[in-house]
């Protein structure tokens, strides 16, 4: 049911998977760094990092539009995936968008096929056990992202 919902919301009259990356670019990235562009605020945790701690909570395309498109639509402390940003950077405020954009943004970052990146795995090498998340130290989590 939720599939034929956020497929029937991404077939309506101006909203696409295209207009995913405008989205992320015109909300997102003056706070957060993707692939080391944006983040001229220094406000929010690097896409990346956002990025793989949905993936691994949240796997499956469905799921994770789901989990991310409610996290933008309605920031919430308790249920974040990632209180050190939190403690970091405080709680991120409801970006102005409807719930059709919420989902076309998610969909875009579930999307996007990032590389690993070394400061990452320095990161989670040196704060957490790395191979707990799944890193060994040699993976790439796919390709750049297109610029």
């Amino acid at each position: 049911m939720k599939r034929i919902i956020l497929l029937s919301l991404l077939l309506l009259p101006g909203i696409t998977l295209a207009d995913g990356k405008e989205l992320l670019k015109a909300l997102c990235m003056e706070c957060h760094v993707v692939d080391g562009v944006g983040g001229e605020k220094a406000a929010a945790p690097p896409m990346y990092a956002v990025w793989h701690h949905y993936r691994q909570e949240y796997p499956e395309r469905e799921s994770f539009v789901a989990a991310m498109s409610g996290w933008l639509m309605q920031p919430d402390r308790e249920g974040s995936l990632m209180q050190g940003a939190i403690q970091k950077f405080g709680l991120m405020e409801a970006p102005e968008i409807s719930e059709a954009e919420a989902q076309t943004v998610a969909a875009y970052i579930y999307d996007i096929p990032f590389e690993l990146p070394q400061w990452y795995l320095q990161h989670y090498n040196k704060s957490h056990d790395s191979r707990a998340y799944g890193y060994s130290g040699s993976e790439k989590a796919t390709q750049q992202l297109e610029q």
